[in-house]
């Protein structure tokens, strides 16, 4: 299996084509790969397994007055022959190769590529099956790169991990488990322009298959006490450190943060000014910056997933067996770990356990009843608000739908209250940002096929138009066909808010079907519904 891994942050000054191969011997496929370059034209190739030696030139491997040739042959691994790993670049692009972030005994070679306002790091790997010990010696490569050059890594490999499932980054066997780890812990995979919709979209979906699989899935939905106020100073500098911030950049944010005082004032009379060791200055450019900083790193050896958008935190494994829920509670405990070196502090009782699952009978038993954080227990519940959205046990999207309407009628009724029906324009446009946007946050992610539903949140809408001076139904008749409605909202020139639904829906969807949408290839994954054994029922024609 090849993998392409990596980040970027920056220009090279103009658009390289990359390709990589495994060669299975250079020697009898030199003419071959000589013209597959030529064909492609390749900036940048990366090739494991090239069988070469001593006896092998850099004239087999690229045509040297096209390419400048980095190789490493095979030595000191475990196998004498075979194996190997190569990288050839235009010759118009400097490129130096950087053996001091290599380790002995690991198949692995990073060349430097300096463009215009970039240095890029390009690395090739071969994993072969055999050695259990590949991602840990990897994982000492990685550490000995500056995290300003992780930032514009590329890593090229064979993983040689037949069970890694790269739509979601799972695995079953434990050389596979410790790649997804390193993947994790160094950013290999990367996720950006995440908006709460995505990161919505991302976990019903995820949990959507583990229910088609006829399986449940544990979600625990952690509570940070103060989270933007506890983080302490000391942490956020080492944070910035560990992420290539040092120097003067390094004194003068820690000369932002430090020395801060505050005092409190109550009926006119002051107390004295006391010290702020912790917290990111709220209101500020840099605080939100400076927070996920700090928190970048709590998913690191946590095996279950984890979603995370600032101080909302959200882990989650499918389940079928006790043995699933013990490791579950296992990295519940390795998260509270991690929350507590980055200065976190979770409140386990404010937290909530939501076991998601159409089944009535036969679930999975949680180990001593509760899952906990710091032999704290946390409460079940049947449902949760995550992100401003309903879920619940049963991605039943009443409750939403029940909360969206109360919260817009609360929104109608301090309108009708402030502005008085002579201001028609002024209320349209208060509806218009204050009220819409209420109906239509996340609709992705819950926009209901219920006839009922869909009449429940258009009743908010019909009542508002009702409100303003437009065409009145004669007394004594009643707008049970909506007809009335169809004339105000002509009359404005508005479109239906079933209709605005769908719409966003369909955007979305484009997006996601051209690869404009963050990750959007995961929710084309689909899983195939576990078929049922066949009864009287399922086979009556």
């Amino acid at each position: 299996m090849s993998n392409v891994r990596g980040n970027t942050d920056g220009e090279m000054g103009k658009q390289l084509i990359f390709r990589y191969a495994n060669l299975n011997g250079i020697k009898s496929k030199s003419e071959e790969l000589k013209a597959w370059t030529e064909r492609g034209k390749v900036d940048i190739g990366a090739f494991v397994e090239t069988w070469a030696d001593d006896s092998v030139t850099d004239t087999l491997i690229a045509d040297l007055e096209k390419y400048k040739v980095h190789r490493k042959d095979r030595a000191g691994c475990r196998k004498e022959g075979g194996g190997g790993v190569a990288i050839i670049v235009q010759k118009d692009l400097h490129t130096l190769r950087a053996t001091e972030y290599e380790v002995e005994g690991l198949e692995l070679m990073w060349v430097k590529v300096v463009g215009m306002k970039m240095v890029a790091l390009v690395g090739v790997l071969y994993a072969p099956g055999y050695d259990m010990e590949v991602f840990a010696k990897l994982r000492c490569s990685l550490e000995k790169i500056p995290p300003y050059l992780r930032r514009n890594m590329i890593l090229v490999n064979d993983f040689n991990c037949p069970d890694i499932d790269w739509e979601d980054l799972s695995a079953k066997k434990p050389r596979t488990r410790e790649l997804l780890s390193v993947i994790k812990e160094f950013a290999l995979f990367q996720r950006s322009k995440r908006s709460t919709e995505v990161q919505l979209l991302h976990m019903v979906h995820r949990w959507s298959q583990g229910l088609s699989e006829k399986k449940e899935v544990e979600a625990v939905f952690l509570d940070c006490t103060k989270a933007f106020d506890r983080v302490p100073h000391e942490v956020l500098v080492r944070s910035l450190q560990d992420h290539g911030i040092t120097g003067d950049l390094l004194d003068l944010m820690a000369d932002y943060l430090r020395g801060r005082t505050q005092r409190v004032t109550v009926g006119g009379y002051y107390s004295e000014y006391s010290e702020v060791r912790s917290g990111v200055p709220q209101g500020s450019v840099l605080g939100p910056l400076l927070f996920i900083v700090a928190v970048n790193k709590l998913s690191v050896s946590v095996r279950c997933e984890l979603y995370q958008y600032a101080d909302d935190l959200v882990a989650h494994q499918v389940i079928s067996k006790p043995e699933d829920c013990r490791a579950f509670q296992e990295s519940l405990d390795q998260l509270g770990e991690n929350c507590e070196e980055a200065g976190l502090s979770l409140n386990p009782s404010k937290s909530q356990h939501v076991r998601i699952s159409f089944k009535r009978s036969g679930s999975v038993p949680v180990p001593q009843g509760n899952y906990s954080i710091s032999d704290q227990k946390i409460p079940t519940k049947s449902q949760t608000t995550c992100l401003g959205v309903v879920l619940d046990r049963k991605l039943n999207w009443t409750a939403q739908i029940d909360a969206v309407t109360a919260k817009c009628r609360k929104r109608l009724h301090a309108i009708r209250s402030y502005f008085p029906l002579q201001l028609g324009a002024a209320r349209q446009l208060l509806y218009i940002s204050l009220v819409r946007p209420v109906a239509e946050y996340a609709c992705s992610v819950w926009n209901p096929t219920n006839h009922k539903h869909q009449r429940q949140l258009e009743q908010v809408q019909k009542d508002f138009l009702k409100s303003i001076r437009l065409s009145k139904i004669p007394k004594g008749q009643h707008d049970g066909d909506f007809s009335q409605y169809r004339q105000h909202l002509a009359e404005v020139k508005w479109d239906y808010l079933w209709t605005r639904r769908v719409k966003a829906v369909l955007v979305n969807g484009f997006k996601i079907w051209t690869n404009g949408f963050p990750d959007g290839r995961l929710l084309l994954n689909v899983s195939r519904p576990v078929q049922q054994p066949p009864t009287r029922a399922n086979t009556r024609s």
